[in-house]
């Protein structure tokens, strides 16, 4: 599906849930301006002006993330006239590459739609990815935009994605971190381990594997266990991820925790 019929679709929808009708003939009315400019608009024959697009956010409720498709698709437009409040969210800023990773985890779902990138058993479109990744098409188009800035996919057409750097995958950056980056990754693995387990989905149980062990230990050889845990890690991601008919995306999490004090 091009970005112009998502845009037009979220604002159908954002007329439903507004005026109780996906007629954009009352938000016509409501705004203001002609009915012909949305239809205009609907066919591409015609950009919307600037007003037009103030005066849409004005009275759609719309997210940050549909507000961004809407303005990909009126190329007449310069984002940067657009106050942050507009849209909900700045423009991502320039990151150094030292911090690539460490932005990656503050959002556990980008973490896995990079990976889901690798996979070559389907087509990457917009549709296809956000099925695959279970999000409507407006959160996963705005965060597949994040990764093009990052430098890890790139629009190839209108709706179709390709991985660029394909090289390795997603690890979890080493010390020093910050508590916060921490506890935010972990709250998000677990938040989406509770769902998962109301989830009624049969088939993802006979795919996972959980295991734990509670061991008497000596805190001086904490170093080393950490080195064995990140050559597991590498082992097996290498075991499961060298195939020619990669199909899914697993999510390894160790966490080795003190249960006593020092």
């Amino acid at each position: 599906m091009p970005l112009q019929d998502i845009a037009w679709k979220i604002i159908e929808d954002s007329c439903k849930r507004k005026f109780g009708t996906s007629s954009t003939r009352r938000l016509s009315r409501e705004a203001g301006f002609s009915h012909s400019t949305l239809n205009l608009f609907k066919n591409g024959h015609r950009n919307l002006s600037e007003s037009t697009v103030k005066r849409l956010f004005e009275l759609l409720d719309l997210t940050g993330s549909e507000k961004n498709i809407i303005l990909d698709c009126v190329g007449n437009i310069q984002k940067e006239k657009f106050k942050p409040s507009m849209i909900e969210e700045k423009e991502p800023k320039k990151i150094d590459e030292s911090a690539e990773v460490k932005t990656l985890l503050d959002d556990n779902k980008l973490v896995v739609l990079k990976e889901l990138m690798h996979l070559n058993t389907f087509e990457k479109t917009l549709e296809s990815i956000s099925e695959k990744i279970g999000l409507d098409m407006a959160t996963t188009y705005d965060m597949l935009c994040k990764l093009e800035k990052l430098g890890f996919v790139v629009k190839k057409t209108d709706s179709l994605w390709e991985l660029v750097d394909d090289s390795e995958h997603v690890q979890i950056p080493t010390p020093p971190i910050s508590l916060k980056t921490i506890r935010t990754f972990h709250q998000a693995n677990l938040t989406e381990a509770i769902g998962e387990l109301y989830s009624g989905d049969n088939e993802k149980y006979k795919s996972r594997y959980i295991t734990s062990i509670t061991f008497p230990a000596d805190l001086e050889k904490l170093p080393m266990a950490k080195e064995l845990v990140d050559k597991f890690k590498k082992d097996l991601s290498n075991l499961m991820g060298t195939s020619e008919s990669l199909d899914n995306v697993f999510q390894l999490n160790i966490a080795l925790i003190p249960k006593t004090k020092s």
